[in-house]
């Protein structure tokens, strides 16, 4: 409930989804490689720290790139292009936008049928002539990049071995220097990475050189579009964080939630690029003030935080100090018990806009009784509630408490119940 409502962070990036495309492949024998494809993206990007938003190709052809909520664009594998929406992405670069794509674009328009040449051609500086060779899954850096040397090799096979420059220019390269990698149109902001990500999952599996290098060469290109990590996670171990990091905004307020998705314990330290409150949420607990976070990492397990600029205020509740027992009677000869009033508010409004309270009741016989719990929004005003009451209620002290969900701080009250 805490998140519920709240609003999900993305980079500014956009990870297209082609329906054509997937048609288009289906018909080809390629559909396995186009989704291999996009859950490389998606593992690209969560990696480095970074999300994203899945934009459809009618979006696209309706302007949603044109809106400036993105920054970088994502072409997994999109074989499949109708003329708007090539048009609405050289509109995206046009206007400053970085289109980064793993192999051709628009070698088919929206019917499937095959075009040549390819929609995209012109904005990419390149083209697929002739017919591909099986070549050498070995891949060449031509010149520096995300930190990596001329020379440093990846172990990837190309995506096509027939692609040509026409224009644009190659930082890699593939089959002894024939084949053109992380192709740069003229613009320099639309990039043909000619790549197979059929087996990246592989390569990930096991840590490899070649997925740490190619992570580095993605965070590069996403840079150089003006999309960076909010907040740049490490592992003690060195290896290459496999760490989902998803950001919330509610009620004034930022959630950093991460996953960690490999199977053994790390240690992870996040530089949150100015000093913060923290609170670990599922711990209920305040962590203090910082400007770095260390956080445990559990295999396949989720952690919670809030990062305010401020204290979050502490809850404040209101309860008579003893409570006679109405009895009512109802039609029909019932008799029930009217509830006990009580009250919960904060010490300070302000930022956040509201808090969410978790109310639990032990009764007079000392017993928790979960079925009575409930969690509320408080804002600035007190909230009146009522704790409803069976006349069959032991009697005695029954104690009622309101804890933060995000800090664990508590106010109780003690009502003695005739």
């Amino acid at each position: 409930r805490l998140l519920r409502g709240a609003e999900r962070r993305h980079d500014g990036i956009a990870i297209y989804y082609s329906m054509p495309t997937i048609l288009a492949g289906a018909l080809t024998g390629e559909e396995g490689r186009i989704n291999a494809a996009r859950d490389a993206w998606v593992k690209l990007i969560e990696d480095n720290g970074l999300q994203y938003e899945f934009v459809a190709y009618r979006q696209v052809a309706d302007g949603i790139l044109d809106q400036g909520a993105f920054r970088a664009v994502i072409l997994p594998y999109t074989l499949a292009l109708s003329v708007e929406e090539a048009n609405a992405l050289r509109r995206f670069v046009h206007h400053g936008g970085t289109v980064l794509a793993t192999r051709p674009v628009g070698v088919r328009d929206d019917l499937g049928r095959p075009q040549a040449p390819g929609l995209l051609d012109d904005l990419f500086g390149a083209a697929v002539e002739g017919t591909a060779a099986a070549v050498e899954p070995l891949v060449t850096l031509a010149e520096p990049i995300g930190g990596l040397t001329p020379g440093t090799e990846l172990r990837l096979p190309v995506g096509l071995s027939n692609v040509v420059l026409r224009g644009g220019r190659a930082a890699a390269t593939a089959a002894k220097g024939s084949v053109p990698v992380l192709i740069r149109g003229s613009s320099g902001r639309a990039v043909l990475l000619n790549l197979d990500l059929t087996y990246f999952e592989q390569e990930r599996r096991f840590h490899s050189p070649t997925e740490r290098r190619l992570r580095a060469l993605v965070l590069e290109l996403l840079d150089g579009a003006g999309v960076r990590p909010a907040y740049p996670l490490v592992l003690a171990s060195g290896r290459a964080p496999h760490v989902e990091v998803v950001r919330y905004r509610a009620d004034g307020i930022e959630f950093l939630c991460l996953l960690h998705g490999d199977d053994t314990p790390d240690v992870a330290t996040i530089e949150l690029s100015a000093r913060r409150r923290v609170y670990d949420v599922r711990a209920g607990s305040e962590r203090g003030e910082m400007t770095t976070l260390q956080v445990p990492l559990e295999p396949k397990c989720a952690r919670l935080y809030c990062l305010t600029d401020l204290e979050l205020p502490r809850p404040v509740l209101r309860a008579p100090g003893r409570f006679d027992r109405p009895v009512a009677e109802e039609p029909g000869g019932w008799t029930t018990a009217a509830p006990l009033p009580f009250a919960v508010a904060r010490t300070a409004a302000g930022a956040p806009s509201r808090q969410l309270l978790r109310l639990t009741v032990t009764d007079g016989a000392g017993r928790e009784r979960d079925e009575l719990m409930q969690t509320v929004w408080v804002a600035d005003a007190a909230l009146p509630l009522a704790l409803p009451l069976a006349l069959n209620d032991p009697r005695g002290p029954w104690t009622l408490t309101a804890t933060d969900v995000i800090s664990g701080r508590s106010a109780a009250a003690t009502v003695e119940v005739r």
